[in-house]
């Protein structure tokens, strides 16, 4: 189950760039949890750059996640929001 928190959006030399915090739920094959965190960074072109129509579609750019402490909550972890 993937969680995400308020996008934070920032323009620079032709691209827009939008941090996401996310918070990623996995089951493992035997049923139990483990829980990741961080930010998802996506990333395109300013409208009217570019004429191609695929370049203003929104790609993930990079994506830090780690371990979630045991028993954390998923809005306190959504709430830290993305290093700057």
């Amino acid at each position: 189950m993937v969680t995400l928190g308020k996008p934070a959006t920032q323009g620079a030399a032709g691209s827009i760039y939008s941090d996401i915090p996310t918070v990623l739920t996995a089951r493992h094959t035997d049923a139990s949890l483990a829980t990741f965190y961080g930010c998802y960074t996506v990333r395109r072109t300013n409208d009217g750059i570019s004429p191609d129509p695929n370049a203003v579609l929104w790609r993930i750019y990079k994506g830090v996640l780690q371990p979630a402490p045991a028993n954390a909550d998923v809005a306190t972890l959504l709430a830290q929001g993305c290093p700057q």
